[in-house]
């Protein structure tokens, strides 16, 4: 999904995309309050769509929806500074464009938290 052109929303988007998927790579039993942060931005996602259909009220389920996901983890990470977020996003930096064996290999030497 793209972003509009608002730099500081699509750098926000950037950072929670290498969450996400440092979050898919990573073992699942590791970075639990990341996966409860991420758990509950889809259900905070889910629980509007919902909403919106009950209340016969159209949003845009693609662009826009991504947007208040990306906005809502933003908050979500600036509320919690202490919190393992940043690390998460780091790693998924780390892991970008990187080949499943270098990712074995990366994860292999990461000391994670449970």
């Amino acid at each position: 999904m793209t972003i509009r052109r608002n730099a500081g929303l699509y750098a926000v988007n950037r950072d929670y995309n290498d969450f996400q998927f440092a979050l898919g790579e990573l073992p699942r039993s590791t970075f639990l309050f990341a996966r409860r942060v991420q758990d509950l931005i889809t259900d905070t996602i889910d629980e509007l769509e919902t909403l919106a259909v009950i209340k016969e009220v159209r949003i845009d389920r693609c662009d826009r929806i991504r947007e208040v996901e990306a906005l809502t983890f933003d908050m979500i990470r600036q509320t919690n500074p202490d919190s393992e977020i940043e690390q998460v996003v780091q790693i998924g930096r780390d892991l970008d464009g990187k080949s499943p064996t270098a990712i074995l290999s990366y994860l292999a030497n990461l000391s994670v938290p449970a």
